[in-house]
């Protein structure tokens, strides 16, 4: 790579910031300007990086024909970076892939928490999906959670039974933390009672970037849209008015801060949320100016490259600590998920 392109790449990882002398121009006669000088990058890629958010403002995806301001903050996906230090990009099959980890029964058994005739709890490694994919199958390294909960039950002699095991709610698969399966009709319906009727305490540990407050509440709305970068939904922050907007609640509180050689300030948070939207601690996280580590949906990808290269952590550092709810026979009940090594090494 040519000292060009290093000083350009060094500068699009740490983001552009729009000074008075590049103020008050469109997004991307802005970007024109900046990339003439590099023939791989074509004017059809910054559109489309404009497009798909893989080039945001201030941490949002915006119109091409958006008016920059002094202060403004220009950054950069990983993906878009790469096309200046490689002309033709390594194909996906060709990437480096994440370090598998093998996950087997004995594995998972060893994560059980809690056991009963109506639930079980499991402390979910990350990097373990809720749901099997198409092709998922325990041969393959990891496979889904609910690929183990069929064989557990299979070795226990449960194959047959009308019910199958469901899980109450969903963790993303790279977050790790407590799991609540039902074993039993009656169970399930009890939980999602539970859920309806807001008596869930459910607290999560994340690590984000910068020096948290000794507690800080969040409460904007949000709403789904789909990502066409990641071909999947993904939440926003939205304006209250917004037919689709739904409220939000936040609360997080600052439990360790300490500063990463590498990385910089760091904080461990507690997060509460008073409500249950897709990928909520993430994105009022990141819309508070402390996104959440090793996130590459939200996150920042300078970071997580950071991340990877010096601490070999390659997920969004997010755990389901605790979970708390009334049984069905009327006792108040807790359960608690250690803290993964990953997170335990970062702030100790």
């Amino acid at each position: 790579m040519s000292s060009k392109n290093n000083a350009l790449t060094n500068q699009l990882q740490s983001g552009i910031t729009i000074t008075a002398n590049t103020a008050n121009q469109r997004l991307d006669r802005f970007l024109r300007k900046l990339f003439r000088p590099y023939p791989d990058i074509s004017l059809v890629m910054i559109f489309k990086a404009i497009r798909t958010g893989q080039i945001k403002l201030n941490s949002k995806k915006v119109d091409q024909s958006k008016s920059l301001k002094e202060e403004d903050l220009i950054t950069f996906h990983e993906s878009f970076i790469d096309l200046l230090t490689n002309k033709n990009p390594v194909k996906k099959e060709n990437k480096p892939k994440k370090e598998s980890t093998s996950y087997d029964l004995a594995d998972f058994q060893s994560r059980i928490i809690s056991e009963d005739d109506n639930r079980l709890v499991i402390n979910k490694p990350a990097g373990i999906s809720i749901h099997p994919g198409q092709t998922s199958n325990l041969s393959q390294s990891p496979a889904s959670l609910y690929d183990f909960i069929k064989q557990y039950y299979s070795s226990r002699g449960f194959a047959g039974s009308m019910f199958q095991p469901n899980v109450a709610y969903r963790l993303d698969k790279e977050t790790s933390g407590l799991v609540i399966v039902a074993k039993t009709y009656t169970g399930l319906q009890h939980l999602n009672e539970q859920i309806r009727e807001h008596n869930i305490d459910k607290m999560y540990y994340t690590i984000v970037v910068g020096t948290f407050p000794k507690q800080l509440t969040m409460t904007k709305p949000m709403k789904k849209i789909v990502d066409k970068q990641f071909g999947r939904g993904k939440m926003i922050i939205t304006n209250p008015s917004d037919p689709d907007a739904q409220t939000a609640h936040t609360i997080g509180y600052n439990e360790k801060s300490r500063s990463d050689p590498v990385l910089g300030p760091l904080t461990l948070i507690k997060v509460k949320i008073m409500t249950g939207r897709m990928h909520q601690i993430r994105v009022h996280m990141a819309d508070a100016g402390y996104p959440v580590l090793g996130d590459i949906v939200y996150g920042l990808p300078s970071y997580n490259r950071r991340l990877q290269k010096t601490h070999n952590i390659l997920r969004q550092l997010l755990h389901c600590r605790c979970y708390s709810f009334t049984d069905m026979k009327g006792k108040q009940i807790s359960f608690e998920a250690p803290l993964l090594t990953d997170m335990k090494k970062l702030i100790p």
